[in-house]
């Protein structure tokens, strides 16, 4: 009867926390992640349009509430709509939110999601590490749980950016086929990517990175015999056009701060 007593009183405790850490703002954040976690595989291996566009409401319910919180609640009683307006140009969370509802109201593409499926993995990770089971179960950080956690964020955490930064290059080639094939509304996502992916370029540490890597590998396939010369010349004035390119700033030049990327600053914004 005590082992009983006390294994609901257990139950009960654990509800209430969870009922607490519910009606906070944070947890609306981590369950637009949860779900963009949870419905991404589903999306991407069936092709719902319906998963699909819930998949993007959840990512603009989360990164809303970063900017939510950044520029409304932390600056409310200093309003500077001047410095704001520097702040969102140097905040790429501000781009992921606005390219998730172009993503939103174009025409379906599954692999814009994966890029948002990573971000929305690490940050409900790290949300479960911090705050969920240290608050609801109370387990303190030497539970193998959260090791574990821990850990796997750590070793990957990096390496996934560096894929992030891939799978963006891979999507502007894919925009670009679909533009040149007159897709619908193709050539509107062509210049509306094209522009994201050029701040994120200025911004960015790993599609910087990326990209060299890219280039370099291409630059030893065109560099062979068996190449055209007209495919070499293309590719070559192709490449200094868009090293040319690489020397006009959309954003500030003092942006560089912003280097650690949506997933970094998601952390710091909750």
């Amino acid at each position: 009867m005590a082992q009983s007593t006390s294994n609901n009183r257990n139950h009960s405790g654990r509800t209430n926390r969870f009922l607490e850490i519910v009606k906070t703002l944070e947890f609306f954040w981590f369950s637009g992640h949860f779900l963009v976690t949870l419905l991404s595989p589903a999306c991407f291996l069936t092709g719902n349009t319906f998963l699909y566009r819930l998949i993007y409401v959840a990512v603009l319910e989360s990164f809303g509430i970063i900017l939510y919180q950044h520029y409304y609640l932390k600056n409310n009683s200093s309003f500077n709509l001047d410095s704001i307006k520097k702040s969102l140009l140097n905040d790429e969370n501000f781009y992921y939110f606005i390219l998730a509802q172009i993503w939103l109201f174009m025409p379906a593409n599954k692999l814009s999601i994966l890029p948002y499926f990573i971000f929305s993995l690490f940050h409900g990770l790290r949300y479960l590490q911090t705050v969920f089971l240290p608050q609801v179960f109370q387990l303190d950080q030497s539970n193998p749980w959260i090791v574990k956690i821990q850990s796997f964020v750590k070793n990957y955490n990096e390496r996934c950016l560096y894929w992030v930064a891939s799978v963006e290059l891979v999507i502007l080639i894919q925009v670009i086929f679909k533009a040149l094939l007159w897709y619908e509304r193709s050539w509107i996502c062509l210049i509306i990517y094209s522009i994201f992916l050029k701040i994120r370029y200025e911004n960015s540490k790993y599609l910087t990175s990326v990209f060299s890597q890219w280039r370099v590998r291409m630059d030893g396939i065109i560099s062979h015999p068996s190449i055209p010369p007209t495919v070499k010349k293309f590719y070559n004035t192709l490449k200094l056009n868009l090293i040319q390119l690489s020397k006009y700033q959309i954003t500030p030049r003092n942006s560089q701060h912003a280097q650690s990327t949506a997933s970094s600053n998601s952390k710091k914004a909750i």
